[in-house]
Order: C-alpha cells, then sequence, then structure tokens
C-alpha cells in the first residue's frame, strides 16, 4: 500500500541540493488509488560527496531543510533516506543529519523511513550505520536484505543470511518497526574456460 520511487538524487548545489526527476502526475495517480507515496532521497551512492555535504554543518542543514520542503510542497506522505556507501569516518555526521531531519519530519507529521544494509565487516556500506541512532530515529528502518553476493557467485539473498539480518536489526528496534526488503530477481553467474566469474 506504499509506491516508494527513488527521485531525488544527491548534489552538491548551494540552490539545490537534490536532482528531482518526480512526476507530479504519477503522485496524484497513486494518492488517487488509496495508496501512500514516500520519496525516496538518495546520496547518489557517492562517498565524496557524502562527505562534502555531510560535514558542512550549513549544507547538511539546508539538505534536511530541502528535504522537508520537497516532501511537503509534492504533498508526499512520507520519506525514505537511500543514503549508501559512506565512509566509516562520516558515521557520526550521518547520524546528526539523521537526527536532524527526524526531528523536523516529526514537526511536520512526516513519516520518516531508512534504509540500512545487514551487519557486515564492510566499512562503506554497512558498519557506516549507526543501529542504535537509526532505531530511535526513524518510524520505520528498511533492511536491505539483498546482493548477498555481488563479487562472487552465490545467493542473492540466501535464507540463513536473512536470518541472521533479521535477528541482528532486532537487537536496535522492534518489530513493528523494520521492513523485510526482499529481491524480485536474481543473477546469471557464468564462468569462462580459466573458471574464471563473468556477469
Amino acid at each position: 500500500n506504499i509506491i516508494a520511487p527513488t527521485w531525488f538524487d544527491l548534489k552538491d548545489d548551494e540552490k539545490e541540493f537534490f536532482i528531482d526527476i518526480a512526476s507530479d502526475d504519477y503522485i496524484d495517480y497513486v494518492q488517487a488509488s488509496n495508496k501512500s507515496i514516500w520519496g525516496v532521497f538518495s546520496n547518489s551512492f557517492d562517498p565524496d560527496l557524502t562527505n562534502k555535504i555531510l560535514n558542512h554543518g550549513v549544507k547538511r542543514s539546508k539538505v534536511v531543510d530541502e528535504i522537508i520542503e520537497i516532501t511537503k510542497g509534492k504533498g508526499l506522505d512520507g520519506i525514505n533516506i537511500d543514503f549508501e556507501n559512506i565512509y566509516l569516518k562520516d558515521r557520526d555526521v550521518f547520524s546528526a543529519f539523521i537526527k536532524e531531519l527526524y526531528c523536523k519530519a516529526k514537526e511536520e507529521d512526516i513519516i520518516m523511513s531508512i534504509d540500512i544494509t545487514i551487519l557486515s565487516n564492510s566499512e562503506n556500506w554497512s558498519l557506516c550505520y549507526d543501529r542504535n541512532v537509526i532505531a530511535d530515529y526513524s518510524d520505520y528502518i528498511m533492511l536491505m536484505a539483498y546482493d548477498e553476493n555481488v563479487s562472487t557467485v552465490g545467493s542473492v539473498s540466501s535464507i540463513p543470511w536473512v536470518e541472521y539480518g533479521v535477528k541482528n536489526i532486532l537487537e536496535y528496534a522492534n518489530s513493528e518497526k523494520i521492513v523485510l526488503s526482499i529481491p524480485f530477481y536474481t543473477r546469471l553467474w557464468e564462468v569462462n574456460e580459466n573458471n574464471e566469474l563473468i556477469k
């Protein structure tokens, strides 16, 4: 009952911090169908851009304000934050960004969700998220339970791996807050005559 298109990608611009490809007609269509629509705001998966903006207090606050303004201006029902590939050194400033955005979203009665990966040793894709902060400063946590294997042959989302991810996030947040995001796709793995992986 919720549609969440990725329409807003972060950029470094003093006037506008997001590339906006939203469709007002689509928003009207979804809401007329008795469904909610949340705007997905991404960091373009660019760690350098994310570092530059989140470590600049004024820019970070402007990004927060712009997310709220876009959400209200377009009549969206909620916000989804899909910031990925963040430097581990920026974990605390990302947390500060989340706290500020959530507090302002609550003032405007806007639902806010955050995408996170299953816990792993990867600094940029997993350890960069302070799961305690995200659990406290979000309405929903979208657990991205897919892409278990990307650079090696293997399952997109094996059952033991997903179970591990769910049990782990339950250590930080109650079950009513967690949305399990599962893949509706697979990958075709091939090897060449030298037994080397090709995708």
